[in-house]
């Protein structure tokens, strides 16, 4: 199944009318706001055709007149430049003008009057006229359009121009130093040219180098071994005359000069490494990281030094645990220890999920860290990096982590700071270190937003009862998003709901189009506009997206509306918030209670006990893979010995979109006969097992992976031996380049190997899902867990009978 490229994608096509269909379900929407859809194309989208009948509408006297609706044109429409206050916005529910708003046969010549399709109140505004409306205005005919906002701001680089400071951890070895000015210098190859950029360096001491003179300029200050005493200076202490930040496209040698330079004074094999750059003075030592002291600083100055909000980011990277001053943390997570190999733990919460899903979640696999264990590391340890998240969030800067150890950084604890901004979180070991600069420069090299703001809006006839992902809530309105940081790669979720439990069958919605559910976002964000070279400045643009959803009256509709990439996001997000909460276990419980519950109402539908094979929903039928996906990976594996592995997944999950987090967790896998007769649509979805690599060994095949952020190319014996036509790696020109790996070598990695290769060797367990790892019985792979869900379901049918 291909995601949908949209603001909005709804995990169930059809609102489930019915109380006893609706449980179970996951009912609510996926997010990405910074999606880049195709241009409009001028046809009508199918979603825009949920009853578009004919219909009255109340006014404000009470009132009903008639009005017209025309299908919407799909892809994102584009707006000339806006004020905030010139897009027209419904009197009663602030929702902005769209697509489905209603316009009544009775109009004025002043202006258009139009009906909100949230609340159904008629609006009048002078800034169209009812002639031309549709035609002339995208936000009055597209689902999903853009706006350019109007902003006054400060003059100086500082407020009109992005900036980024790089925090690097110089208490570390010679090799993790070298990747960490690898990966910075593939960051400002990625950078626009007019971006700001600043150097800080953390140990025991706290290093700011000047980068506006000829040459770099470092200054150091001396750090307290306390975990209550911040920096004793500010930036403006260090630098009172300018501000030691430089612009790329002016200073970028002076730049490269100063992270040259860098050595690291803690890395016990630093005399090996022959750092030439290193002072002769300087003595190697054993020292220590304040991670939690240098973010304190930085945010100091952007929260006492600057009148206006700067579009700011902290680039950070760690080699280890912070041990030192500020931040310091307790090793809760030795190295080499292990829990204890069993079951799990009893002291588990119990009670939210019942018990034969919990004895389905025991069987899935062995480990060697305990559940308690292993759920007690995803909690942070103490409230300091949530604080200084929240000031991060507050002053709108965005906080990046970048973690370069094969041992325990305590990523759980570290991960609010880009959770609450909006950055990134990676792990890298010592074998992954020549990936990083890649890696950096594909993630800064995507489109940049600062200063995000989302707002979901409702019918009020449903709510939103939960939201999910790393985004920073409002206090005091739960529809309203803060996000410091946004990418056009992530996304979050939220759960809706009927409002107070409505009978739905007392007329909450009725036969008219205008009182089914329609959910609108708008998501307002800044970016860099570099059309001009010669005149870059930050620009603000609000991007509205509108959906409506028909009724599902029917079981049948209602599974048959299940959209199995959103509902596997809604899903993931709900395990993440239970393995927090309460526990793996009951994570594991969960989820296959959730497979176990669609198969129950699929057995209901067809009236007889059939077997989990969703025979008649393919939709259903992926969906159960994915779940399965997610239950063998390293969000609810119990072999998961790094509990910072964990961390990351659970991170990735909250972010992810769903192009990049449904192949994540379950590849797409399929075979590839011909690099110049490709046909991307008729590609033949392959079981991810070991028995689909032996179909087509008489012939020379390609199968390709997909996994998300990797694409492994696996040549068979006789593509392998025939390069001209299979050459690795497939060639630009080539049609299979063209229609499918062009479009995603730009931002995943491309590995072409063989099934002698350690790289196949390496990844075989983690792409043939459906197989039992090498060296396990069957009793861990999928058809055993398939047949464990129709015992959990016919369990789940007994207590309905009950």
């Amino acid at each position: 199944p291909q995601c949908v490229k949209a603001m909005l994608t709804v995990a169930l096509e059809e609102c489930p009318v019915d109380e006893d269909h609706r449980e179970g379900l996951a009912w609510g929407c996926t997010a990405q706001p910074l999606v880049e859809p195709a241009a409009p194309s001028g046809r009508a989208s199918s979603s825009a055709n949920l009853g578009l009948t004919p219909s009255s509408l109340s006014t404000a006297g009470g009132s009903r007149s008639p009005r017209k609706l025309q299908p919407a044109r799909e892809g994102l429409g584009s707006v000339t430049a806006l004020g905030a206050a010139d897009i027209p916005r419904c009197r009663s529910c602030q929702a902005y003008i769209n697509w489905l708003a209603g316009v009544p046969e009775d109009q004025s010549e002043s202006g258009l009057r139009w009906a909100c399709a949230l609340c159904g109140l008629v609006n009048s505004t002078e800034t169209y006229h009812s002639s031309d409306a549709r035609i002339s205005h995208p936000e009055f005919s597209c689902q999903m359009f853009e706006a350019e906002l109007h902003v006054d701001r400060q003059d100086g680089d500082l407020y009109q121009l992005p900036l980024y400071v790089f925090a690097l951890d110089t208490a570390c070895s010679a090799a993790a130093l070298d990747a960490m000015k690898q990966g910075v210098l593939a960051a400002i190859e990625a950078l626009p040219p007019t971006s700001l950029v600043g150097l800080v360096t953390f140990e025991e001491r706290l290093g700011v180098f000047g980068l506006t003179s000829g040459v770099p300029v470092v200054k150091y200050v001396a750090l307290a071994d306390s975990d209550a005493t911040p920096c004793a200076f500010t930036l403006r202490d260090l630098f009172p005359q300018d501000l030691p930040f430089a612009r790329l496209d002016r200073h970028k040698d002076v730049v490269i000069q100063a992270i040259s330079s860098l050595y690291p004074v803690g890395g016990h094999d630093m005399r090996l490494a022959g750092f030439s750059a290193m002072p002769p003075t300087e003595k190697p030592r054993h020292t220590r990281r304040s991670l939690g002291a240098a973010i304190d600083f930085l945010l100091a100055f952007f929260e006492a030094e600057t009148e206006e909000d700067v579009h700011a980011r902290i680039v950070t990277f760690v080699a280890g645990l912070p041990d030192y001053g500020l931040g310091s943390l307790p090793r809760r997570f030795p190295r080499g220890t292990t829990g204890d190999s069993g079951s799990p733990s009893s002291s588990a919460p119990a009670g939210a999920i019942s018990a034969d899903a919990v004895a389905l979640a025991v069987s899935l696999q062995a480990t060697h860290i305990s559940d308690a264990t292993a759920s007690s590391l995803l909690l942070p340890q103490g409230t300091f990096y949530r604080t200084l998240a929240q000031r991060a969030a507050q002053c709108k800067v965005v906080v990046d982590v970048f973690a370069l150890s094969d041992e325990y950084v305590d990523l759980a604890t570290i991960k609010e700071l880009p959770k609450e901004t909006g950055g990134f979180l990676c792990k890298f070991s010592s074998a992954e270190f020549p990936t990083l600069p890649k890696d950096i420069f594909r993630l800064y090299g995507r489109k940049q937003a600062f200063h995000c703001l989302a707002r979901i809006r409702t019918s009020p006839s449903i709510v939103v009862s939960k939201v999910y992902g790393n985004v920073h809530l409002d206090s005091d309105q739960m529809d309203r998003l803060h996000m410091p940081g946004w990418d056009q790669d992530r996304s979050f979720a939220f759960d809706l709901s009927f409002l107070n439990g409505a009978d739905l069958s007392s007329g909450l919605f009725g036969s008219d189009s205008h009182t089914l559910p329609v959910v609108q976002l708008a998501f307002a964000y800044t970016t860099l506009d570099t059309s001009d070279p010669s005149l870059p400045v930050m620009r603000r643009y609000l991007r509205v997206h509108t959906i409506r959803m028909s009724l599902a009256h029917a079981l049948d509709s209602l599974l048959g509306g299940v959209q199995a990439a959103p509902s596997l996001a809604l899903v993931a997000h709900k395990a993440c918030c239970v393995a927090e909460a309460e526990s793996l276990e009951e994570a594991r419980g969960a989820v296959s209670e959730y497979v176990a519950s669609l198969l129950r109402k699929y057995q209901d539908l067809s009236g007889k006990d059939s077997r989990s094979s969703f025979a008649a929903y393919p939709n259903l039928q992926w969906l159960q893979r994915y779940v399965f996906g997610m239950l063998s990976s390293a969000v609810l594996r119990k072999a998961v010995d790094d509990p910072d592995a964990r961390t990351q997944a659970f991170f990735t999950i909250r972010s992810a979109s769903l192009e990049f987090l449904v192949p994540w967790l379950y590849p797409e896998f399929w075979a590839c006969m011909s690099f110049n007769a490709f046909d991307m649509r008729r590609r033949d979805m392959l079981p991810l097992t070991a028995d689909a690599l032996l179909e087509d060994m008489d012939l020379p095949a390609v199968f390709v992976f997909d996994r998300g952020w990797e694409v492994l190319l696996l040549y068979n014996r006789h593509a392998a031996a025939d390069a001209a036509a299979f050459p690795r790696p497939p060639p630009k020109d080539c049609k299979f380049y063209r229609d499918y790996l062009s479009r995603r070598a730009t931002r995943v990695s491309v590995v072409c190997c063989t099934l002698e290769s350690p790289e196949w060797t390496s990844r075989r367990d983690s792409l043939l899902l459906q197989d039992p790892p090498v060296g396990q019985d069957d009793k861990e792979g999928f058809q055993h867990w398939v047949e464990q869900i129709d015992s959990l379901a016919a369990a789940l049918g007994g207590r309905a009978d009950k």
